[in-house]
């Protein structure tokens, strides 16, 4: 028992660190970041409560990113206690502790909550509703009624597409499938969301956009996320999924109540796919050791191919890490791709050695201390490459007059990448008030010869296509957040 409470300390303790770490130091990720915090600066953030909150922190310079950053990880902290406490009752106490530490585990959830997105708003929004929804089935009782109501309004309000497509779907699957599902109708989802989500419209709250996200609608991101977030326990999921298509077959309530979750959760994109993967992937992860237990060759499979692969993968980034950035690159990418590799071995051990600490430590710990050192080793070295932005402002900055008043000048950056908002523009609004984002090449091509007073920040391939040479002291060279080259220049007209 005291082990336990001990690495159960270890655990939130780590989790803790790795949600705060670099937040204060690490650049505005281009997209969704970016964007909010751009409408942050111009006073027009939008009405759902991400927005909301983490736009009333944003300071005008951009210079307390780590408040700005917060309130999803106290988001994150709250949604795992309040988890336990609905959820225990039904799956035991085991299971849902289980279920949060493979959580903080997962190679996903710590680092979205690290993004000031909507992306972790939605999915403990959808998830804790869930798990209201599953809780009232089986206990109809005022306060889960009333806990549901409050969630499921918060859900919509967050993100409207993906919660009624998942909760009520799995609400009408419930009522079908469940044999108490007759008891939904009195908590009646269907006519309640709908109502919810007619005030919200009606009062411009509910928006479908997905502006603010990481994810959205798009598949192959969505799928390929989740996947990378489960590597760290894949065999539990893989052994999960399989248990539970094979026993839902069966109509066995608990495999009822699981596999619901997981295909409309999977079908609406939801952000709650991740923990109801590691609901799963849990409950494998309290059987395994049973001497029943029918699907360890999936464990044990899963789990050595999952580490085959990282041995070729770490290998990989690791020649990459030196080519780019040469012995620190190489030192960063070891450090966290070693303890990863390390503590991996330790679960595949316990996995053939039956021995239930090791599993459970090497399982949870790989990801959890890849993540740590990942954002105190690997980051700062990729900032290098991706603070180009904020060193072209300070050249800016630095190459004014003294009775110039910068700020009063109007900036024109323009965004070669119409798919993703630019870190750049919102770095420029910080410094330059008068900030105006171009996204077309020839309206950018027409205001350059135009001979209109500003500081122009623009690829300087666009320069050179209306035939201006910027000194080469007026460049940089960087990355984007998806690890391109960018070539910008400034010039002042």
């Amino acid at each position: 028992m005291k082990n336990s409470y001990i690495f159960s300390g270890v655990v939130i303790t780590m989790v803790i660190i790795n949600a705060l770490i670099f937040n204060d130091l690490a650049s505005l990720w281009e997209g969704p970041e970016s964007f909010l915090a751009w409408r942050a600066l111009h006073d027009a953030s939008g009405f759902t409560p991400h927005e909301l909150i983490s736009g009333a922190l944003l300071d005008s310079t951009l210079s307390n990113l780590f408040w700005f950053r917060f309130p999803p990880i106290v988001a994150i902290l709250s949604g795992g206690i309040l988890f336990w406490y609905a959820a225990s009752p039904i799956f035991g106490n085991k299971s849902i502790l289980n279920t949060i530490f493979l959580g903080a585990a997962s190679l996903l959830i710590v680092n979205i909550a690290k993004i000031a997105t909507g992306d972790i708003w939605a999915l403990l929004s959808q998830w804790l509703t869930f798990i209201v929804l599953v809780r009232y089935l089986k206990q109809p009782k005022l306060q889960w009624q009333i806990a549901f109501y409050v969630l499921m309004a918060l859900s919509i309000w967050i993100q409207p597409a993906q919660s009624l497509l998942f909760l009520l779907c799995y609400a009408t699957w419930l009522y079908i499938k469940h044999p108490n599902g007759k008891r939904l109708w009195k908590l009646n989802p269907w006519i309640f969301s709908m109502i919810t989500f007619g005030v919200l419209y009606m009062m411009q709250w509910a928006v479908f956009s997905q502006h603010s996200f990481l994810f959205g609608f798009n598949s192959l991101k969505f799928l390929s996320w989740n996947l990378i977030g489960i590597l760290p326990f894949i065999g539990f999921a893989l052994a999960g999924i399989w248990e539970t298509i094979q026993k839902a077959r069966k109509g066995e309530e608990l495999a009822i109540i699981l596999s619901g979750a997981l295909l409309f959760s999977l079908l609406a994109h939801s952000m709650a796919f991740q923990m109801i993967l590691a609901m799963l992937a849990a409950r494998q992860l309290e059987h395994y050791f049973a001497e029943n237990y029918p699907y360890k060759d999936i464990v044990r499979g899963g789990t050595v191919l999952h580490l085959i692969f990282a041995v070729l993968i770490i290998i990989v980034l690791l020649m990459g890490a030196f080519f780019q950035f040469k012995g620190p690159g190489f030192r960063a990418g070891l450090a966290a791709g070693g303890i990863y590799w390390m503590w991996s071995v330790v679960a595949v051990i316990g996995l053939y050695g039956m021995n239930a600490r090791y599993v459970r430590a090497g399982t949870i710990f790989s990801g959890i201390f890849f993540v740590s050192l990942f954002w105190l080793q690997v980051v700062p070295v990729l900032e290098t490459r991706w603070q180009w932005h904020k060193e072209l402002l300070s050249q800016i900055t630095e190459s004014s007059s003294a009775d110039e008043n910068i700020k009063d000048n109007t900036c024109l950056v323009y965004n070669e990448n119409k798919n993703t908002f630019p870190a750049l523009a919102t770095y420029a609004k910080a410094n330059f008030p008068k900030t105006v984002l171009l996204d077309d090449q020839e309206a950018t091509e027409s205001i350059i010869q135009s001979g209109n007073s500003a500081y122009f920040i623009l690829p300087v391939k666009t320069f050179e296509a209306v035939a201006i040479t910027v000194d080469s002291t007026h460049q940089l060279k960087g990355w984007n957040h998806r690890f391109k080259n960018v070539h910008y220049g400034w010039l002042k007209r």
